[in-house]
């Protein structure tokens, strides 16, 4: 692993190069025999200990780039996944343990690399819900500890679990191969709803900035990511999610919906709402400073997933059994648009809203949004 050690004062000198001593046998799996998993641990925490040791954030940030935010991009497919390996056990220790400075920079690394933000968030699911589900407190109480980490790990699980998938979909139920639908298991969700009643920031709360006193990190991890805060897929989630209930009924599958599910859900959402409003009162304690929290397309693509999973379960067309659950999530989505709007966290023209809405069946909620802005921007 190359890194500058005259960046460092002489005295972690040797420190750090102990520590990429141990990078090359550990992380770079060029170490003879397979590790116990007593001795694996130990290292974990060696490596953890002396990251969270260093005062200096640019110092911590250089090192753990160093070590891990290669990961994907190594040629030898072998060191790559044992780098990614080794990432989510560490990650795992932090949460537990707990190293609220690690797990913040780990928020660096997930909001540039989104798919070993997404391996991160599989694995610590897998670790605390299924593995020991008895002991899933850490990763409960995870907001607790890095609100930047809790972020990027909510925009990975609302990644991970779209709930519905349009290029999966099909005109009728599928008798077999894949389902469009992928639904966050219930334990998650549950989670989640706790995570944004306790802090409903988590909402809007964007990737951390990278100090300008380290160049290249700066250049190569862009603030201008199309869903830097998980702001998106929360709204993605809480429009969709009354349309859930008509898949139950169309599959004749009792347990695909639950109600305690379904309040999950309404509760994410009336903590977003409240979240925004609180974000327009009060800017300044928001970590999202100003950022752009949803584009226009982020809001087409939601509508149009509304559409296919409308479609999907056969309450698309009035007059169908359940069509009331649409009116529902366009309710919803109508009022996340007027509050995004309110809170300048969603820029839309007069046309544009327009557009969205015309591919909606008519909503007197939604009407009554386009009309106020209407008259505004008029």
């Amino acid at each position: 692993t190359a890194i500058n050690l005259n960046l460092f004062k002489q005295d972690s000198r040797d420190s750090i190069e102990k520590l990429l001593s141990l990078a090359d046998e550990f992380l770079l799996g060029i170490r003879g025999d397979k590790l116990s998993a007593c001795v694996e641990l130990m290292n974990l925490d060696e490596i953890a200990t002396f990251l969270t040791s260093l005062s200096s954030l640019e110092h911590r940030l250089t090192l753990f780039d160093a070590l891990f935010s290669s990961a994907r991009r190594d040629p030898n497919l072998a060191i790559a996944q044992s780098r990614e390996v080794v990432l989510c056990r560490l990650v795992s220790l932090a949460v537990c343990a707990p190293y609220p400075s690690l797990l913040d920079l780990t928020a660096y690394l997930m909001q540039d690399q989104a798919d070993t933000a997404k391996c991160i968030a599989r694995s610590l699911y897998t670790d605390y819900f299924q593995l020991l589900p008895s002991a899933s407190k850490p990763l409960e109480l995870v907001y607790k500890q890095s609100v930047s980490f809790s972020a990027q790990l909510l925009i990975a699980y609302t990644k991970l679990y779209p709930i519905f998938q349009a290029n999966l979909s099909a005109m009728s139920l599928p008798l077999g191969g894949l389902s469009p639908i992928i639904q966050p298991p219930k334990p998650l969700i549950s989670m989640i709803a706790t995570w944004v009643i306790k802090r409903p920031e988590l909402c809007h709360t964007a990737a951390p900035r990278i100090p300008e006193s380290l160049p290249l990190l700066h250049q190569r991890i862009s603030m201008t990511h199309i869903q830097s805060t998980p702001l998106t897929g929360i709204i993605a989630w809480t429009t969709l999610a009354p349309l859930l209930q008509g898949l139950k009924h169309a599959t004749h599958d009792t347990s695909s919906t639950e109600s305690d599910e379904v309040n999950f859900y309404s509760q994410i959402h009336v903590s977003m709402l409240s979240a925004v409003h609180q974000y327009k009162s009060n800017p300044t304690h928001s970590t999202t400073k100003a950022v752009q929290c949803i584009s226009s397309e982020d809001l087409s693509t939601v509508v149009a997933n509304l559409i296919g999973l409308a479609g999907y379960v056969g309450i698309a067309q009035p007059g169908a059994e359940h069509y009331s659950l649409l009116h529902d999530s366009i309710d919803r989505i109508a009022q996340s648009i007027q509050m995004c709007i309110f809170a300048d966290l969603l820029h839309l023209s007069p046309d544009h809203l327009g557009s969205i809405a015309a591919t909606l069946p008519r909503n007197s909620l939604l009407d009554i949004v386009i009309e106020h802005h209407s008259d505004k921007w008029c």
